[in-house]
């Protein structure tokens, strides 16, 4: 019951839960920053924010206000972005205006203070290369670095050329 969003203890529940992440994460940290320091972090999470239980943690820096009632001081404390050294975020949208959409949402709750990869899922542009295309093209003007993960897709779906003329794109822009 404390699941659902009307119950009185959500709040209490979120807290630990992104308390129980937080901690996790923050002990890979200070491994990390113990034998390996130039390793850098990063957390790969569903491109959207919102922290609650069924749809994802929360990636935000923690100087990030969310407007959702749950989110106590104490859960935004908690943030990871402050944590890792790099965001890669998984966008389930091939429509490069929601990437558009998606870029605006991640610099707002970011606050600029990660660099940031949007990774794209290379079958969801079946039959539509130029998409792909686009995609990409969109990123790099919206100052995004680029993940491409194809589970062996790319050469399935013949895209090894669009992708191709993607990065080369993207190497005369400097990234």
């Amino acid at each position: 019951d404390v699941l659902n969003k009307d119950h009185p203890r959500l709040p209490l529940w979120e807290a630990f839960r992104v308390g129980v992440i937080h901690e996790f994460v923050r002990r890979i940290k200070t491994l990390r920053d113990g034998v390996a320091p130039d390793v850098p972090i990063i957390l790969s999470a569903p491109a959207y924010y919102e922290p609650a239980t069924t749809l994802g943690v929360n990636w935000a820096h923690s100087s990030f206000r969310p407007p959702m009632w749950y989110t106590t001081e104490k859960f935004r404390s908690r943030g990871l972005a402050d944590l890792v050294d790099e965001l890669a975020l998984v966008s389930r949208d091939p429509n490069p205006a929601a990437l558009r959409e998606i870029m605006t949402g991640v610099k707002r709750v970011t606050r600029h203070q990660r660099p940031v990869g949007l990774v794209l899922l290379v079958e969801q542009y079946q039959g539509r290369p130029g998409r792909l295309l686009e995609a990409v093209q969109v990123l790099q003007k919206g100052s995004f670095g680029v993940t491409v993960s194809d589970a062996g897709q790319i050469g399935a779906l013949g895209m090894w050329d669009v992708l191709g003329e993607a990065l080369a794109g993207a190497s005369g822009a400097g990234r």
